[in-house]
Order: C-alpha cells, then structure tokens, then sequence
C-alpha cells in the first residue's frame, strides 16, 4: 500500500502529502486527493459539468441545496421567535389584567 501511495504522489498529479488527516483530523503522515470536490454538501448529489456550485468554508453545495439549508433555518427562528413573542404577549396581558385591564384573547378574532 505505501508503494502505491507513493508512487501517486511522486506522480505529481491529484495527489500530495497532508497533515492532519483529511477524514480523522489526526497529526499524522497522510496522502489526500487535491481534485475539487464533486458531490454536494447538502444532496451528496454529483455537480453537473457546467455548475460548480457555491463555495462555503470549504464545502460546495447546489444553489438550490444552499437555499434550502437556509431557508429552513429562517424558517426554524421564525418559528421560534413567534412562539416566544406570543408567549410575552400572553404574559404582558395576564399583568395587565391584574391591574383591572380586560383583554380578548391573543388567538380569537376581532
């Protein structure tokens, strides 16, 4: 296995000598592959010859796959955010009424 790895890297291709190792991370003697990478970070999905994706530290995505990764995360705070803000609404409401104030309830209508 080492005569192989050697012979890729004196070849003076695809491949070289790395430290740390690319999949454990580990300060050890490695060898990676230097090719971009071609699969996307969100789908797994391979880059078609005319799309190179978007580059984000480090790991290509699909435009549509970024966009997705996020939306759904504005989407998560927004629903977090509303959840909360309604929770302070309620809250302000039962302190108001304490003090004699009537309110209508936050989900009922006008």
């Amino acid at each position: 296995m080492r005569s192989v790895t050697e012979a890729l890297v004196r070849s003076g291709g695809e491949f070289e000598r790395a430290t740390p190792c690319e999949s454990c991370r580990r300060r050890v003697p490695s060898t990676r592959h230097t090719a971009e990478a071609t699969k996307c970070g969100q789908c797994s999905l391979a880059f078609d010859a005319g799309d190179s994706g978007v580059l984000i530290d480090g790991e290509r995505f699909h435009a549509r796959c970024l966009l997705s990764v996020i939306t759904d995360e504005t989407i998560r705070l927004s629903r977090s955010l509303s959840e909360r803000s309604r929770e302070l609404i309620e809250q302000s409401r039962r302190r108001l009424t304490r003090t004699g104030y009537s309110w209508m309830p936050l989900d009922s209508g006008p």
